[in-house]
């Protein structure tokens, strides 16, 4: 017979499960649980950001409620990637105007940064990580022609 058909299956997760301590309860509601609709095992959260599978009995309740361990998941805030380094060339640029347009000759000497090639500007300039970064500053870059000179744009959101 397996464990399925097993006439006293029921009577296990009958048992009710045993009271708590005020201090444990008023934890678990500051953390927004009830302890009657608990699993017997649930994720714990370390101080550190860990995670592990741990009982929820009242012992080990109390155990790693005293460890600092949360039922909650900490709240990281997300972190801001770093400029890239043409970024910051093209907000040095603009600075206060709002719109820029020159040849990338021009971006390199405008920008001080001699010895760059132009055409690896060109290029660089409007691969993904960098148009992303420059969306997160509000800039938006596009390409152009004034006579028969290829031209950079450069404009504030």
């Amino acid at each position: 017979m397996g464990f399925l058909n097993r006439p006293n299956r029921r009577l296990v997760s009958r048992v009710p499960r045993p009271p708590l301590p005020p201090e444990d309860s008023r934890w678990l509601a500051a953390q927004g649980f009830n302890y009657q609709d608990m699993p017997r095992h649930t994720t714990w959260y370390y101080p550190n950001g860990g995670s592990g599978m741990g009982p929820t009995d009242p012992y080990h309740l109390h155990l790693y409620r005293m460890k600092g361990y949360t039922l909650k998941a900490p709240y990281i805030p997300p972190v801001k990637p770093p400029l890239h380094p043409l970024v910051r060339k093209a907000m040095k640029i603009l600075g206060e105007r709002s719109v820029w347009v020159g040849t990338p000759t021009e971006f390199i000497a405008e920008a001080g940064s001699f010895g760059q090639s132009p055409d690896k500007l060109g290029r660089a300039i409007f691969k993904a990580n960098v148009t992303e970064s420059l969306d997160r500053e509000g800039i938006t870059i596009s390409r152009s022609y004034r006579g028969k000179a290829r031209v950079l744009k450069l404009e504030k959101a």
